[in-house]
């Protein structure tokens, strides 16, 4: 199962399974991400998507912040820690979080986010109830934005 996903797993989120409401994968996606952006695209019932440890980059965050924002799916939860995902991810995730009003919760904890990514970032917390961005080096700067916006 490391360069594909289970034909399970794969079958339950196609059809709609009212039981998954949660995605973890914890290793690295990047062979299977576009296949599961895939299947995310009409799915109606995934509530919580954790991609933790999974060497994520900026341009894989693109690929699944593109699938979230123009799917159907009713995402409150997205995980994403211990991810090099950076500046650049922390922007298209605020632009993610503009757009699908459903999240609540986001997790990027040693994401290599700086300051303006920080800065952004704060700019687009109004929906969310929990934002974690714990040992990423956004410094006083990025520090005082968040509390300014939160």
């Amino acid at each position: 199962m490391d360069r594909q996903l289970s034909d399970d797993l794969e079958s339950r989120i196609r059809s709609n399974d009212s039981t998954l409401t949660t995605i973890e994968i914890t290793r690295p996606v990047a062979p299977v991400l576009s296949r599961l952006c895939e299947l995310l695209t009409n799915n109606t019932t995934i509530r919580k998507i954790t991609l933790n440890y999974c060497n994520l980059q900026s341009d894989d965050i693109s690929t699944l912040a593109n699938t979230i924002a123009t799917s159907p799916i009713p995402l409150r939860i997205l995980s994403l820690s211990n991810n090099p995902i950076g500046t650049k991810g922390a922007i298209i995730l605020a632009r993610l979080l503009d757009v699908k009003t459903t999240i609540r919760e986001l997790y990027l904890a040693n994401c290599s986010i700086q300051w303006k990514g920080a800065r952004v970032l704060s700019k687009s917390l109004k929906n969310l109830s929990l934002i974690d961005i714990s040992l990423n080096p956004i410094g006083n700067n990025g520090t005082v934005q968040i509390l300014h916006n939160t």
